[in-house]
């Protein structure tokens, strides 16, 4: 009978009716045992073929023990040690993997699992907007922040969304060239928010400073007003004086000169028109007076210009109110101011006459 094989390692088995031959079956079989005892060491290009199931070897270029899962004809090695592989999210391993399997990316500091059929990055990823990961690993829910724009964004599949709720800090030079549908901004220097249409920003009026409510005021002053284009006050007020004029100044400026302006005015039956070429202020309306309490009148003031580099601005003004139950001013005017060039942060509205009682509020836009 010819001599035979054990079925895992493959030692040489002499028959029973032949002589037993040291090197053939004793000295090649020490040799293979001894070359076997404990884990195999070799790399991960270099696993035996000589192989069992179950046997375990160790690899010394990656530094772990993997386990042959598979059967000697067919192994399958599947890493069994729990430190995590160092490395790269271009060049994640494809071969014997078991669900659970944890890598460390050094190029992005993540960290990421096999699933048993994928990578998947398991930790917050912080990169910018121009280093943000990609490659097998990168699966739906991926969460990255980017430094450059404080933001967190989170993959969908397809491309990358917008998942933090506060807008985007800037100013009306510097917004971020990386803006996409639906990105709100704050302008730091206009103190205005804008929404990013996908080709541009979007504004509108906006509340540039607290509502102020005054009682017996002799003026309502609004101060470190940004330089936006245009600015809408709006107003509800009563003086303690009935009938008399309220005046608008731009940055206190009360030269002579400064302000013009011409209104229509309907009282009763009767209109009415007025102006001057050289006041103080510039006329926004006319206020009731504060004989009946609950009397007040109302305007607006629309400025145009308020950030022009010459220094002028355009302003169109409505005011109504009832100063008894038969006594009315309805006014339309338009003003203009002729002032220095500069930079214009405040305004200021006082009656001709008495104080003021009630609320103003100043919105802007671009």
């Amino acid at each position: 009978m010819a001599d035979s094989n054990t079925p895992n390692i493959g030692l040489l088995i002499a028959d029973t009716a032949d002589v037993v031959q040291y090197p053939a079956h004793i000295g090649n079989n020490l040799t293979t045992i001894d070359g076997l005892m404990g884990a195999v060491d070799c790399t991960s290009v270099t696993r035996p073929t000589n192989t069992y199931k179950g046997q375990i070897i160790y690899e010394h270029d990656t530094g772990r023990y993997v386990q042959n899962t598979g059967t000697k004809a067919a192994p399958v090695w599947s890493y069994m040690s729990h430190q995590a592989l160092v490395e790269n999210s271009s060049a994640l391993p494809t071969g014997g993997l078991t669900a659970g399997e944890l890598i460390y990316l050094s190029d992005l500091g993540a960290l990421a699992y096999y699933s048993g059929s994928a990578w998947h990055y398991c930790t917050l990823i912080v990169c910018s907007s121009t280093t943000r990961p990609t490659g097998a690993a990168l699966q739906t829910g991926t969460f990255i922040y980017e430094t450059d724009t404080q933001t967190l964004l989170v993959w969908t599949g397809s491309g990358w969304a917008h998942r933090s709720f506060n807008n985007f800090v800037c100013t009306s030079s510097t917004h971020p060239s990386w803006a996409f549908q639906g990105l709100e901004i704050y302008e730091t220097d206009t103190g205005l928010a804008a929404v990013y249409s996908g080709s541009n920003y979007l504004y509108g009026l906006q509340q540039l400073a607290p509502t102020q409510s005054v009682s017996a005021a002799a003026n309502v002053t609004f101060s470190g007003l940004p330089a936006v284009n245009r600015l809408l006050v709006v107003w509800r007020l009563r003086s303690s004086t009935s009938g008399t004029p309220l005046g608008l100044q731009i940055d206190g400026d009360s030269t002579s000169g400064h302000y013009i302006w011409a209104k229509m005015t309907a009282r009763a039956a009767a209109t009415s028109a007025s102006g001057n070429t050289g006041d103080v202020n510039a006329q926004i309306g006319t206020v009731a007076g504060s004989s009946t309490a609950n009397y007040f009148s109302s305007g607006e003031t629309f400025i145009n210009g308020w950030n022009s580099t010459n220094g002028y601005c355009n302003m169109d003004s409505v005011s109504s109110c009832w100063d008894t139950t038969s006594s009315y001013w309805i006014d339309k005017m338009g003003s203009l101011y002729v002032g220095t060039a500069a930079a214009h942060t405040s305004l200021k509205i006082a009656p001709g006459s008495g104080t003021l009682t009630g609320e103003v509020t100043v919105y802007g836009g671009p």
